[in-house]
């Protein structure tokens, strides 16, 4: 993927957003602090395909499915395995690696617009149908847009979202731990060794619970046997349904006051706190998608994803600054 063009999104609130059609990916994302220095928040891929998937679209299935082993339409599918015995973000063939068409960039009075689009032939990496995905970013003043879209000719599976770290200091060699999240969120999916889900909790008063701003990396935190699986957060949290005008999640660097607010109407979100990056925890992935697919865990909401019933989920980040 040498050589592949990229485009850019800006307008005159002075954010520029860089993407890429590789995974339909965010490259780079320029803020203002209150110091007035821009700086780019969002981590690069170092050199695509990157096992960090940073920025990248996740498609056509988002998260780990254990075994590869899959129910759809009442039948049980066996899916090609990328990880171990397990399949993670849909398998070898996985869109977040792969080169997306791009439609010519669309600008309108002070909103910019591009949009990428994908295929999957029915059996890739076991899935059936003929699927098409279709990302769409969208900047105006503050706020990104991102509309993810699918079909397929047949019942299916699907759960896309957007993998994008944040480190909202600008400086990707320094620890993002002191960053304060908020998360609104009762509920959390906990993990085993292989960071398959094994059951559900409730987050209050817990090292889950950010229903109230606090850091990410606090001390007490660290030390949970959950987060020791993983150096860290990388755990699916159920969100609860809020208002259009209200956000779903909130993260804020102190020193420089830079703030992230993430609307969603995805029903679940992953915070990786990026354990396994190096260096290690130099910045935070808040990745909305449905619920994880989770045999251990009883009555789980079932998306249906078929010829009537096309996917159609929307992100959106709000970058601002608030006095600290």
């Amino acid at each position: 993927m040498k050589n592949i063009s990229s485009y850019i999104l800006e307008n005159s609130s002075g954010i520029r957003v860089c993407l890429s059609p590789a995974g339909a990916s965010i490259q780079s994302v320029e803020m203002n602090g209150l110091s007035g220095i821009f700086t780019d928040v969002a981590l690069p891929q170092t050199s695509p395909p990157d096992g960090s998937y940073a920025g990248c679209t996740l498609a056509p299935y988002a998260g780990r499915i254990a075994g590869g082993m899959l129910p759809i339409d009442g039948k049980m599918h066996s899916l090609c395995p990328n990880e171990g015995k397990n399949q993670l973000h849909g398998g070898m063939h996985n869109l977040s690696h792969m080169l997306w068409q791009s439609e010519p960039r669309v600008t309108k009075e002070d909103t910019q617009s591009i949009a990428f689009h994908a295929a999957l032939a029915h059996d890739v990496d076991g899935f059936p149908g003929n699927r098409e995905f279709t990302t769409r970013y969208t900047l105006c003043e503050n706020r990104l847009d991102i509309h993810l879209e699918a079909t397929t000719d047949r019942p299916s599976r699907v759960n896309l979202s957007n993998h994008t770290y944040w480190n909202l200091s600008g400086d990707f060699t320094r620890d993002a731990s002191d960053h304060r999240l908020w998360i609104a969120s009762d509920e959390v999916y906990v993990n085993n060794e292989e960071q398959l889900v094994i059951g559900k909790w409730d987050t209050a008063d817990s090292c889950f619970d950010f229903r109230a701003p606090r850091e990410i990396g606090s001390p007490h935190a660290m030390v949970h046997p959950q987060l020791r699986l993983a150096l860290g957060y990388n755990h699916s949290f159920v969100l609860r349904s809020q208002p259009q005008d209200e956000p779903s999640a909130m993260l804020v660097h102190p020193a420089s006051g830079r703030r992230l607010k993430l609307f969603t109407d995805q029903l679940c979100m992953v915070v990786y706190s990026g354990g396994y990056l190096d260096p290690s925890n130099c910045a935070v992935a808040l990745e909305p998608q449905e619920h994880p697919y989770a045999p251990a865990i009883t009555h789980q909401p079932d998306l249906v994803f078929d010829p009537e019933h096309p996917y159609h989920r929307h992100i959106a980040f709000v970058l601002d600054t608030v006095p600290t």
